[in-house]
């Protein structure tokens, strides 16, 4: 059997100075966190950015109602009795339709220049909630007129802390979508050091 061969001086100095090069090559080319928050702010921006994030959250959300479509130990609320899964298609396309305005809403521009697909996109993310809004209302108002006395006929639906819940929460979530369209798109920072060079 023949002898491994040890390392030397010589040998070990050159492994080390492959690894220290290839670490320099790495942190050269490696994204830096300005360069790809300059990316993301140039591509999509804050509009952008908050409707991707929205349409990710929204596509989740369909993907568990399509795993609980319906919930255990309490009557139906006005829009669980819409099919689990065109409630599902609803949130998944809404929130696909809004990730894809938010890449692309910079880029595309009407006739007159201006582009509208963040409009487009934060109405989309609208729908849904909306939809839950007005559905916990109904309950909300149903259970209202009748420990009021008032004639009406009877329905059986969620009580009044799944209601008050359900109408709080999506609200919030409404609200909070229709600040965010909005929110105007923060202008460019202006480079201070360059005002005395232009002003000769």
């Amino acid at each position: 059997m023949l002898a491994r061969p040890r390392p030397t001086i010589s040998s070990m100095g050159a492994i080390v100075t492959d690894l220290a090069r290839s670490r320099l090559r790495w942190l050269a080319f490696r994204p830096h966190p300005h360069r790809v928050r300059d990316f993301a702010n140039r591509v999509i921006g804050r509009r952008g950015g908050a409707l991707i994030a929205s349409g990710i959250l929204w596509i989740f959300i369909g993907i568990s109602v399509t795993h609980m479509p319906i919930p255990i130990g309490r009557p139906l609320a006005p829009h669980e009795y819409i099919p689990a899964d065109w409630r599902a298609a609803g949130w998944m396309i809404s929130g696909a339709l809004a990730i894809l305005c938010g890449f692309l809403w910079r880029t595309v521009k009407g006739p007159d220049g201006i582009g509208r697909l963040d409009r487009i996109g934060f109405a989309l993310l609208i729908v849904m909630p909306t939809e839950r809004v007005i559905s916990w209302l109904i309950v909300l108002a149903y259970l209202a007129a009748y420990g009021w006395g008032i004639p009406v006929p009877y329905i059986p639906l969620p009580g009044v802390g799944p209601a008050l819940s359900g109408a709080a929460v999506w609200s919030v979530v409404t609200v909070h979508t229709l600040i965010l369209q909005g929110w105007n798109e923060a202008a460019a920072p202006i480079d201070l050091s360059k005002l005395g060079e232009s002003g000769g």
